[in-house]
């Protein structure tokens, strides 16, 4: 991530960029990684402690606490990005490897898009597989630099104006008051109104379970995208 926001700076200079870390209840030798990690980004950041029973009257118990944690922190990202954030915001997941090129083309393709059908979208960075198993329909764009897809269904890592979470803040805080089935209800009913699309290929990956039911994205060197990011 740090070395997509850099790529992006570079890139666009006058874009201004502020990373907010959502810390929940991390060890503090991960955390005096993270620290030592971010003073390589250029842009402002700033990390998080985010206390969970905070939203304790307001997310249903959960079986586990760890469901009740992702709920918790997935509600807090969605709050911060609707009282600080600006014309885009990105949400994402911390499970994630991103080309260096991701957030600098998920940008300009947004603006390519958007000019094209004059109204927001939203943006997922990820080609996953479970989207090709429904036969659904769905068109091809042209990007800056890449064919994108749209597609009726995101996990919780999209990029998202600022103007659809305050018109669609209902879909976003209701996601997080419960563990629905699929986990993203409400955020899926927000692509049944609005563009969404996603690359092909990927330019981000999720570091999920090789038998995960959303798969691994095709057509990806992973050993060659996690050597590029290490960062010991």
């Amino acid at each position: 991530m740090i070395k997509s926001i850099n790529y992006l700076k570079e890139k666009n200079n006058n874009i201004e960029i502020k990373l907010k870390i959502i810390d929940d209840n991390s060890k503090n030798e991960n955390l005096l990684k993270i620290k030592e990690i971010i003073k390589k980004t250029i842009s402002s950041v700033e990390i998080i402690n985010h206390k969970n029973d905070v939203h304790k009257e307001l997310i249903k118990k959960q079986s586990s606490d760890e469901t009740f944690a992702n709920l918790s922190s997935l509600l807090k990202c969605f709050e911060i990005g609707k009282n600080e954030g600006k014309d885009l915001v990105f949400f994402v997941e911390d499970d994630y490897i991103h080309f260096e090129s991701a957030l600098e083309e998920m940008v300009s393709s947004y603006e390519r898009v958007s000019s094209q059908i004059n109204k927001e979208l939203v943006v997922c960075p990820v080609d996953y597989p479970y989207l090709y198993m429904d036969n659904e329909k769905t068109n091809l764009l042209i990007g800056s630099k890449r064919h994108w897809r749209t597609n009726s269904k995101t996990l919780c890592t999209f990029l998202i104006s600022h103007k659809f979470i305050e018109r669609y803040w209902d879909n976003l805080y209701n996601n997080c008051l419960d563990r629905h089935d699929p986990f993203e209800k409400y955020l899926n009913k927000i692509y049944e109104k609005e563009l969404c699309i996603s690359p092909v290929k990927s330019l981000s990956i999720h570091m999920t379970n090789v038998n995960s039911s959303y798969g691994l994205s095709p057509f990806i060197n992973y050993k060659s995208l996690w050597e590029e990011n290490d960062y010991k």
